[in-house]
């Protein structure tokens, strides 16, 4: 099983059923729409999903309000939608000339490519936001390479992966799973649960239960990532994004 916590920094276990390997690592607040030029908390008018319907950019937000920004989850919704459609490069550079919706494609006065989410230019992702998840999601998935590989795992073994915390909770599974965050894995075995940490805490209270977490702490076993050889290359790998099956 893997498990991951995920906001500004990155708690991800990995547990076999007998050992129990934890590592965190620094996601960065990308997660949290913070350093993405069109960010924005959960409010109304908050872009919350993006689909490709009728030729052109379906853009979901809270209440069904005018597009304001993009949350954690719609950034990662919005750039597996444009991913697939060719407007960003597996190495998550914009395609400056895509096959299809080449008019949404531009550049800032610094010469910074930008994609249109919106026909009338009021709402924009940049080069730099791109890069800003790629770093963020690259570090989760090598951290939980890196703990994969330390117990002989490969993707088939797990049995369950558990996104949780303020943004892990309310992810979509598939655009997680798609732009490489994850290991890709059949969907009934991912779960996200809002506030893991909380719920686990409360299971402690009880004599019996704060029996089990001591157990439990004592199996632990923290991973130094930056000690790992192979980290920074799993790292940099995991920042592209994958090759997507046909829909």
């Amino acid at each position: 099983m893997v498990a991951i916590d995920l906001g500004t920094n990155g708690e991800v276990l990995v547990t076999d059923g007998e050992q129990i390997l934890c590592a965190s690592t620094a996601a960065g607040p990308a997660f949290e729409g913070v350093n993405i030029s069109c960010g924005s908390r959960a409010v109304d008018g908050a872009v919350v999903d993006t689909k490709f319907v009728d030729g052109s950019l379906d853009l979901k937000t809270i209440n069904d309000e005018p597009p304001i920004g993009l949350t954690g989850s719609g950034l990662l919704a919005t750039v597996y939608e444009l991913v697939k459609l060719g407007l960003i490069e597996k190495n998550g550079r914009i395609n400056q000339n895509p096959e299809i919706m080449k008019e949404r494609i531009g550049r800032d006065e610094e010469g910074i490519p930008f994609i249109r989410l919106m026909e009338d230019n009021s709402l924009t992702l940049t080069q730099w936001d791109i890069r800003e998840l790629q770093k963020a999601k690259g570090a989760i998935r090598a951290a939980v390479d890196t703990l994969m590989q330390e117990l002989a795992f490969k993707p088939d073994d797990l049995d369950k992966i558990l996104l949780t915390g303020s943004f892990g909770g309310q992810v979509d599974i598939t655009a997680t799973m798609q732009i490489g965050m994850i290991p890709k894995v059949s969907l009934d075995k991912v779960e996200t649960v809002a506030n893991g940490a909380g719920l686990g805490a409360a299971k402690f209270l009880t004599e019996d239960g704060f029996e089990l977490g001591e157990r439990l702490a004592k199996k632990a076993k923290q991973i130094d990532l930056d000690q790992n050889p192979n980290f920074v290359m799993t790292y940099v790998e995991s920042m592209n994004f994958p090759d997507y099956d046909s829909e």
